[in-house]
């Protein structure tokens, strides 16, 4: 981070701002996994409800024959 200070030619923000950042980092960070979980559970109960719609339609079919 320092060098990308130096090659744009800004002077390096105080410690405390730098802090302030890497935690604002972290914390979005944190929120996409959040997200990514909440994803992966919607998924998870879509992926059952389409089984269960599976096995209702070939019971339907074993009926049928």
């Amino acid at each position: 981070m320092f060098s990308r200070m130096l090659r744009l030619n800004r002077p390096c923000p105080p410690p405390r701002e730098r802090s302030r950042d890497r935690i604002r980092k972290i914390e979005d960070a944190l929120n996409q996994l959040e997200g990514i979980e909440k994803a992966q559970e919607h998924n998870r109960e879509a992926i059952e409800s389409i089984r269960k719609s599976q096995d209702m339609l070939r019971n339907l079919l074993r009926k049928i024959e």
